[in-house]
């Protein structure tokens, strides 16, 4: 990134999940970052007139309208992606990864509609999950047909800030659906997929949804260590600790802090698991005590635990050490190389060795090529 660092940009992304007048400018700094001169952010699950687009940036409203009436169907970028299986969630792509250059350039889609709106290349991220959980968003940069198209280095960036964004707008649903929900008097945490919990200032549980309960009696120690009804810490392993990251919600109201966990069962892959949590900003006093406003949300989300058979058999096929399937079960879970070293309690270099003979292994030159073909393993069983 240009203008920011990644790491800052990740945190402004969580930011605007709790605050949506936030999201122009995030997608704007996204957009310098990357070398884009537009953008649009529309939702494929809109109703009857109602319009996809949800926000953009240098799109003319006249051409979005045209678009829906009549260029959709002359979209080479969407007959590309789905001619080569490439309408799937998760994926980040760029305009020549769905169509030949040249033939993009010599094609009605291009000449008559792209271009005389300084529209030349596309880089795209489908935000939403295989498992169809959270909005099906998908998020669109443009350059101009003057400029280079998108390179190699500019659709990792992207890449990498996807899985952020993804969890990002499924965050600001679940706290969409408390807020209205507190404000309405109703049962709190009806409604969240995810495992969430409302704690007070010494972390003592107040309400929890069904996920949560569901998990607490499938898993009490593993997951949550609970003690006198109170949250005591994450896992076996957390960074931060769950103390350290209430300090800081506690200074920063609406603000998430993000904890990165893991739990250790003998003989198995770990299960590896994020949570966010937030202080919430206004609760309804005739909710609370008034001697303890202080209220957080802890949402959990878990990676699958332990890992489908057919990745087991992957690993033997390949000769997998043990070391190298752990790695390779939480990469395939969209934790990053440094994620998983602090899961894992090893160096990042050492992660980054594993990945360098899992490929070698499996005979794969590109880690997209080893995703795919390990999912396609874990799934087969």
């Amino acid at each position: 990134m240009v203008s920011r660092s990644l790491d800052s940009l990740v945190d402004s992304i969580y930011e605007a999940a709790l605050d949506p007048t936030r999201w122009p400018e995030v997608l704007g700094d996204i957009r310098e970052g990357i070398g884009a001169s537009a953008f649009s952010l529309f939702t494929l699950a809109s109703t009857e007139g109602q319009k996809p687009e949800l926000l953009t940036h240098n799109i003319d409203p006249a051409w979005s309208e045209a678009y829906r009436d009549h260029w959709w169907q002359h979209d080479a970028w969407v007959q590309g992606a789905l001619s080569r299986g490439l309408a799937a969630p998760g994926l980040t792509l760029s305009g020549s990864m769905l169509v030949e250059p040249e033939t993009f350039q010599k094609g009605l889609w291009f000449n008559e509609a792209l271009k005389p709106q300084d529209i030349g290349d596309l880089l795209t991220t489908a935000l939403w999950s295989a498992e169809g959980t959270g909005p099906q968003l998908v998020l669109s940069f443009y350059r101009s047909v003057r400029a280079k198209p998108f390179e190699t280095a500019e659709i990792r960036q992207l890449s990498h800030l996807s899985g952020h964004l993804r969890r990002a707008f499924r965050l600001a649903l679940s706290e969409a659906e408390l807020s209205e929900k507190l404000q309405n008097q109703t049962a709190v945490l009806d409604g969240i997929s995810q495992p969430l919990l409302i704690l007070d200032g010494q972390r003592k549980i107040i309400s929890l949804n069904e996920p949560a309960e569901r998990l607490l009696s499938t898993k009490p120690v593993g997951v949550l260590h609970i003690r006198n009804q109170r949250v005591m810490e994450l896992g076996q392993r957390a960074s931060p600790t769950l103390e350290a990251a209430f300090e800081w919600a506690r200074i920063h109201p609406g603000k998430p802090a993000s904890i990165a966990f893991v739990t250790l069962a003998h003989g198995e892959p770990p299960t590896a698991g994020s949570a966010r949590l937030v202080k919430l900003r206004h609760p309804p006093s005739h909710n609370f005590r008034l001697d303890d406003p202080d209220r957080f949300m802890l949402q959990l989300e878990l990676a699958e635990s332990p890992p489908p058979e057919g990745l087991r058999s992957f690993a033997l096929l390949f000769g997998l050490t043990q070391g190298e399937f752990r790695v390779l079960a939480l990469m395939i879970e969209e934790f990053s190389p440094r994620l998983i070293a602090e899961h894992l309690g090893i160096s990042l270099p050492t992660v980054r060795t594993h990945l360098q003979r899992i490929r070698q292994k499996t005979g794969t030159r590109r880690f997209a090529d080893l995703i795919r073909l390990a999912l396609a393993a874990s799934k087969s069983h």
